[in-house]
């Protein structure tokens, strides 16, 4: 069974808003990984809401623009199918004993799994995501980050069986919300409040 970070609800308080992105320092919340952090396996904790799995969770935007997907049936996740997302995200392994390394490992790992990244990028950290009244979100902490690609025509999913992936405007992106995973409701809400 796939072993993956928890960290016990408690221990997170201060980085968890009920409904919401709360931009915070991330190397607070590697602390309290660090101190409160262990890792189960995947299928214990998938319904236990006192454990958050923290999840890197990666916006990518260029140029005026967002790259947004929408989950096939071919996917993993069957809470998600047909819904469209603006992050790419996925659960934490123990790959790096460090906190801070072993986030970067994950998230460097989840880009490339799921994109094709031919193009130079930065990335930076945004906040915490959390949304609590919803089964898949309350067991899950997202740690958000902007990726800019340097050249978005040469980003793609990577399995086109499982992603549908496509760079839209803002306007665009607007129609899709109702469509949208929680998550990335919550995340396009504050990205749109903060322009």
């Amino acid at each position: 069974m796939e072993q993956i970070l928890v960290v016990p609800r408690g221990a997170l308080l201060e980085v968890l808003s009920p409904k919401g992105v709360l931009e915070a320092p991330l190397d607070r919340a590697l602390a309290l990984v660090a101190s409160h952090g262990r890792y189960e396996g995947r299928g214990s904790v998938e319904e236990d809401p006192m454990l958050k799995q923290p999840i890197p969770y990666l916006l990518l935007q260029a140029r005026g623009l967002t790259f947004t997907y929408r989950r096939q049936k071919g996917g993993g996740e069957k809470r998600l199918h047909d819904l469209y997302s603006i992050g790419v995200g996925g659960h934490m392994r123990r790959m790096e004993e460090d906190p801070a390394a072993n986030l970067e490992a994950n998230l460097e790992r989840e880009l490339h799994e799921e994109l094709h990244m031919d193009t130079p990028y930065v990335k930076e950290f945004i906040g915490f995501l959390n949304e609590d009244f919803t089964p898949v979100c309350q067991v899950h902490l997202g740690l958000v980050y902007r990726v800019v690609p340097e050249d978005p025509a040469k980003v793609s999913v990577a399995e086109e069986r499982e992603l549908k992936g496509e760079w839209l405007p803002a306007a665009e992106v607007d129609k899709r919300v109702p469509d949208m995973e929680v998550w990335s409701q919550v995340l396009w809400a504050h990205v749109r409040g903060a322009q």
